[in-house]
């Protein structure tokens, strides 16, 4: 037996003497499929019964399954209903959820005054989504006015707590600098890094790509490569498109043209009109591969599709 099993068994037990964090833990299990097959209907049925024993967090979960239209038809205003009787109890989660809904237009009109209220209310509870939204909101002045200063004091506070999507636009706010904020290059990389190195694949691109052109920190096409390569292997298309490039013109690595084809192909599958053009011209002038002027025209075809006109003009010239 499993521990999730031993758990689930532990959590039946209470559940029968009718302890709320018990009922609501089963429903929680159900829900994720933890200990037991996942079980939407049961895991409403749980949940429905810790919040008639006043379990708070047990509606937000509720409010949840049916914005997701999970094991049950989607509900918006349900959903609102369950987020809104939480909030009310000061359900950070809750809030955030309702902010989201507000945000998005997701169920409900669009109305960023009324995202960032539920935000500000969850984000003084700490809750790191709230704060990076409220951050975004500060930043782009959306539906409160524009104000950097409050947008790096929230995206600070989630940076802080581990969010990874704070810390990457805390570094483009400090390597940008504007009227309000001024550059700071190396608290950018800073914050790039912490990013990168946490996971984040915008941070591991940039910070390639500022190795890479020697923008800001000392040139290293080694250090561009490697973290190209963790972006790129979480499918960032700009980094598949770089590494193309690297591995095509020996930057940093040994001419490869097999892999930077492979790279360029990648990119090109997700839709970069500049990958799909370098094919185009790879197999135009048969550079590492055998000649094709089919593959070529294709390659051109997409890429002029995409808007480079390049490709365009290219088109006339072959075939």
């Amino acid at each position: 037996m499993t521990q999730d099993q031993q758990q689930f068994k532990h959590y039946q037990g209470k559940a029968e003497q009718g302890d709320a964090d018990a009922l609501f833990a089963l429903g929680c299990m159900y829900d994720n499929g933890d200990g037991t097959e996942q079980d939407y209907a049961l895991a409403r049925t749980y949940y429905e019964q810790a919040v008639q024993k006043g379990h708070i967090k047990a509606l937000t979960h509720l409010g949840t399954l049916y914005l997701q239209g999970a094991g049950i038809e989607q509900d918006f205003d349900q959903a609102k209903d369950y987020y809104q009787r939480a909030a009310q109890q000061g359900a950070s989660e809750a809030q955030y959820n309702l902010g989201l809904m507000y945000f998005k237009g997701e169920g409900v009109e669009q109305n960023y005054e009324k995202a960032a209220d539920y935000f500000h209310q969850a984000a003084v509870q700490g809750d790191i989504d709230s704060q990076f939204y409220l951050g975004l909101m500060y930043e782009n002045g959306a539906g409160i006015e524009q104000n950097i200063q409050k947008a790096i004091e929230y995206y600070k506070n989630a940076a802080d707590q581990g969010d990874t999507e704070a810390q990457y636009n805390l570094a483009m706010i400090y390597f940008t600098g504007n009227d309000e904020i001024s550059q700071d290059v190396p608290k950018a990389i800073d914050f790039f890094t912490v990013a990168a190195d946490s996971g984040n694949a915008n941070a591991q691109f940039y910070l390639g790509l500022k190795y890479h052109l020697g923008d800001g920190v000392d040139e290293d096409f080694t250090k561009a490569v490697a973290y190209y390569e963790q972006a790129a292997s979480q499918g960032h298309v700009n980094a598949l498109f770089s590494l193309g490039g690297m591995y095509y013109f020996a930057e940093g690595v040994a001419q490869d043209y097999p892999k930077a084809i492979a790279y360029y192909e990648q990119a090109a599958d997700q839709g970069n009109a500049y990958a799909q053009f370098n094919l185009g011209e790879i197999y135009e002038y048969g550079n590492g591969v055998e000649q094709d002027i089919a593959k070529a025209k294709k390659y051109y075809e997409q890429s002029c599709a995409n808007g480079y006109e390049q490709a365009c003009d290219k088109l006339h010239q072959v075939l």
